[in-house]
């Protein structure tokens, strides 16, 4: 499988020239960029903001920007497929599992179907590129949650040395439950 490069719009108005033609890409679109390659272009009164995503993967299901704010936090949930956060903006105690996690922009988080998730004390306002990939078993897209639609089932085991790893970062138990 050929490497994916995705352009996603984080802020402002983005000209793409490709051998696609020339279309105006605003917040929140993205383009799969051909092998050929694209030429950018800010359009806009302001300054833009992109991402570029680069990777292995066969589909996505949604790509997005995710933000968060005190008074505006993200539940604790999980899905029925994997998701994957490139963070752009902010510090933020990360709630995975069980664990509190302290994240910075430029980490990539990936989150395995069925591993609870969340940021529920945002102290300063995050962003990040979202990349949701397929559903798996029971379909359901969105946030799940333990009180709605029951326990998770992950999908994949995760190396005990990744756990460590995560431990030995953790500043605190969460309050959220655990699997």
């Amino acid at each position: 499988m050929r490497p994916k490069d995705r352009i996603v719009v984080i802020s402002g108005l983005v000209q793409v020239e490709s051998e696609a033609g020339r279309f105006t890409l605003q917040r929140r679109d993205y383009y799969d960029v051909p092998p050929s390659g694209a030429k950018l272009t800010n359009t806009g009164q302001s300054l833009a903001e992109v991402a570029r995503v680069q990777g292995h993967w066969e589909r996505t299901i949604r790509s997005e920007i995710y933000t968060a704010q005190p008074g505006n936090p993200c539940d604790y949930h999980y899905h029925d497929g994997n998701e994957y956060w490139m963070v752009f903006r902010g510090h933020f105690p990360l709630d995975y599992n069980g664990l509190r996690v302290p994240v910075a922009p430029g980490q990539l988080l990936a989150f395995g179907k069925g591993y609870e998730h969340g940021v529920l004390e945002p102290p300063e306002t995050l962003g990040a590129v979202v990349l949701a990939m397929p559903l798996e078993d029971r379909l359901r897209d969105g946030h799940l949650n333990r009180e709605m639609h029951g326990d998770p089932v992950p999908g994949r085991d995760v190396p005990d040395s990744v756990w460590d790893e995560l431990r030995e970062r953790a500043v605190e138990p969460t309050a959220a439950p655990s699997i």
